[in-house]
């Protein structure tokens, strides 16, 4: 109900996702289908609870799972913390823009992801620069940062401008 009236003033909600899961049932479930990465395969957060996209029928179920979100009123995707595998960007890409067609076929899809790989942008997704220091060494490099991504193909771009890692590192910032 809350979502649906900040609709109707304006507001666009976007959802967060991981592509690591906790819930046991949906492990059990990734499990059993062969959708979870093996444990000690990749050196990322959530080791033996990151799923495996890239399987036509495990991108259907994400999307099946998470359509009631769209129901609900989110208007895009905001996709953290998948750099597990290297088109994992992109086939969860995959799963959120066939919901998307699914539920409303005439709405632009949007995403906002903390990776890229090329193809991406036919979605209509977007990349940041990901958790940068907070520092001004890292702020000028985002400028060649974000040219190489559009020198890739992709011209939806940001960065977190102020930094996110780390603490102040002067009065300055």
């Amino acid at each position: 109900a809350q979502l649906k009236e900040y609709q109707s003033i304006g507001f666009k909600m976007g959802g967060i996702r991981k592509p690591r899961f906790g819930n046991p049932r949906y492990l059990d479930h990734l499990r059993e289908n062969g959708w979870l990465l093996p444990e000690g395969l990749y050196n990322v957060n959530g080791q033996g609870r990151n799923a495996n996209l890239s399987a036509p029928e495990a991108q259907q179920w994400l999307q099946e799972a998470n359509q009631h979100y769209l129901d609900e009123g989110v208007s895009f995707w905001w996709n953290d913390e998948g750099e597990a595998y290297f088109y994992q960007f992109h086939d969860w890409n995959q799963a959120q823009w066939d919901g998307q067609k699914i539920y409303d076929e005439n709405k632009r899809y949007f995403s906002l992801n903390r990776a890229f790989t090329p193809g991406m942008q036919r979605f209509g997704s977007a990349v940041w620069t990901g958790d940068i220091s907070v520092s001004w060494e890292s702020l000028e490099q985002q400028p060649l940062y974000l040219q190489n991504y559009n020198l890739a193909g992709n011209v939806y771009l940001g960065c977190d401008s102020g930094g996110f890692v780390g603490g102040n590192v002067s009065a300055e910032s």
